[in-house]
């Protein structure tokens, strides 16, 4: 049951497939990002596409709490309080640092 009013108001299928859609397509672009010449020549960084490996592990697990857990409804509450969702974080921001700083 939603604790918020106006979600009522939508149909979950709906919110469900725009949600899913939302979340391959910001993987799907962004994994594109990292394998595209130019951001990889732009940033001096042929290793960019090891980013992506850790972003898509977000995307997909917050997709997967959003569908068998329901939650969603506050998504700053579940990405802050979600403990794969930090670590997974944590490596892609190293890795990011690691691979624009020239590191790997």
């Amino acid at each position: 049951r939603s604790t918020r009013a106006t979600l009522a108001f939508y149909n979950p299928r709906l919110l469900d497939a725009l949600t899913l859609a939302c979340a391959v397509s910001a993987g799907l672009l962004y994994t594109g990002f990292t394998l595209d010449r130019r951001s990889i020549e732009g940033h001096g960084a042929p290793l960019l596409w090891l980013t992506a490996l850790p972003a898509l592990g977000m995307l997909a697990r917050y997709a997967w709490l959003v569908f068998n857990r329901e939650q969603g409804e506050n998504p700053a509450r579940d990405l802050i309080e979600d403990p794969t969702i930090l670590a997974l974080g944590v490596l892609w921001f190293g890795l990011t640092f690691a691979v624009l700083g020239g590191f790997l």
